[in-house]
């Protein structure tokens, strides 16, 4: 078991760090970030166990990155208001520094430097063990795009609790919402896709559920969704070089 803490020197361009704060904070709000000499990851998962976000940032992500193992749990909420302070071309110089008989995370951009408390392990979700998955049906699309039939769905459900089948059969994918009075139905032909595994595949998920992973994904140029039956959805992006 690696220690808490650990040394970590890092230099990397805001706009990037923003991005995917912005996308993990979407999902929970405290995180622990594993950190490797090779980078950093972190998995977390949301209140009611539904949703679960794996994140990895490579060392090449970074202007600088040097470390020596160890993790570090952070109010991830907290960390994007700090670094939202930074501009989009600025570089933010992070760094674990023992202030006191504590151990804290040194932001600094420009000539500011805050100092950041770490919090207990404990305080972030434990993160249960999936499994592997081998879904029959895959498709690849824009995030915006993603986002924008969401959104769509979203206007004909009659509330964030409202439900939304995503599939895949031999001619395209298709996405289908509904409530009372009014119905929505997507379909994009195969020919049109950036790639695919076309398959038999039909799932329904929870609009609030799709709403907070699009709103993740939104900035992604790709989103690989795979499908099952009646399965979990399985989803993957990449963010300004973390995946």
């Amino acid at each position: 078991m690696q220690m808490p803490g650990g040394f970590v020197k890092a230099k990397i361009k805001a706009s990037e760090l923003k991005e995917v704060l912005d996308a993990v904070s979407k999902i929970a709000e405290i995180a622990t970030l594993e950190i490797e000499k090779d980078g950093m990851a972190t998995k977390v998962v949301n209140d009611s166990n539904t949703i679960m976000m794996s994140v990895d940032i490579p060392s090449s992500a970074f202007e600088y990155f040097e470390a020596d193992g160890g993790e570090i749990t952070i109010n991830l909420v907290r960390f994007l208001d700090l670094v939202s302070v930074a501009g989009k071309d600025d570089v933010l110089c992070l760094e674990i520094v023992q202030h006191g008989d504590k151990k804290q995370l040194e932001i600094g951009i420009g000539q500011l430097k805050y100092h950041m408390a770490l919090l207990a392990p404990e305080a972030a979700r434990k993160v249960p063990k999936v499994p592997e998955f081998d879904l029959p049906a895959l498709v690849a699309l824009g995030g915006s795009e993603f986002r924008h039939v969401v959104k769509a769905a979203d206007r004909v459900s009659d509330d964030v609790g409202g439900l939304v089948t995503l599939g895949m059969d031999d001619e395209a994918f298709f996405v289908h919402a509904k409530d009372s009075i009014e119905e929505l139905e997507f379909r994009k032909p195969i020919t049109q896709l950036a790639r695919c595994k076309p398959g038999g595949a039909r799932s329904t998920f929870g609009l609030a559920y799709l709403w907070n992973m699009s709103r993740a994904s939104e900035k992604s140029n790709e989103v690989v969704l795979e499908i099952g039956i009646d399965y979990p959805l399985l989803m993957k992006f990449d963010l300004e070089g973390a995946r």
